[in-house]
């Protein structure tokens, strides 16, 4: 093995090392962020309810759509970051002629896919109905007819946001990686970026 070849296997590793770093402090943070918001929004629901404060119970489900739609967000780059860690640990394997790196390859795909998370949503999404309806029910008892509709429509624009946003998450993984796999197989001349090689691949 010549010496660019050690150095490109050592640049994957460091490259896949450090992807996987980014995976997990996306990790904890959507953890974190998702813990503290749900946390916040509960408390906001008991004393509303317990003060009869309307325009917590009125705004709530717009705050646990906040929460949900950054959560996804978050949820999205890690799956970006981690079919470019798939994408590497492919090369890394083809390199040394074995399954060295399994994680993105195999374990991580078949988790992607889990049934528990997908339930998880479902829960999420329920306690989102269950926000509106409170204040779907407040708007209609404390306000004008106007209010109630403005109130509806937002959640159910909410709704239908959280449900593209979940969806374009689940097609994020194997889009990208093909992404990644494409650059990865062009020719690299040196001069031009990426963005001009792929037009004037177009253009001939």
């Amino acid at each position: 093995m010549d010496k660019k070849e050690e150095l490109k296997i050592d640049l994957l590793f460091k490259e896949c090392d450090s992807v996987g770093q980014g995976i997990r402090n996306l990790s904890l943070l959507a953890e974190k962020i998702s813990a503290l918001g749900f946390a916040v929004i509960a408390a906001g629901l008991a004393y509303g309810i317990k003060e009869n404060i309307n325009e917590i119970l009125l705004f709530l489900p717009f705050a646990f759509f906040g929460v949900m739609l950054y959560g996804i967000h978050i949820l999205t780059e890690g799956m970006s970051l981690g079919c470019y860690k798939r994408h590497l640990e492919e090369k890394i394997n083809i390199t040394f002629g074995e399954h060295l790196l399994l994680w993105e390859l195999f374990i991580a795909k078949e988790r992607h896919g889990a049934f528990a998370r997908f339930f998880l949503c479902i829960v999420y999404l329920f306690f989102l109905v269950c926000t509106g309806f409170i204040s779907m029910k407040t708007a209609l008892q404390n306000y004008t007819k106007s209010t109630f509709v403005f109130i509806l429509i937002g959640i159910l624009f909410s709704i239908v946001v959280l449900i593209i946003s979940y969806c374009k998450m689940n097609r994020a993984f194997d889009r990208i990686y093909q992404i990644a796999k494409k650059q990865s197989e062009q020719k690299v001349v040196i001069g031009t970026s990426p963005n001009t090689a792929q037009t004037g691949d177009s253009q001939t």
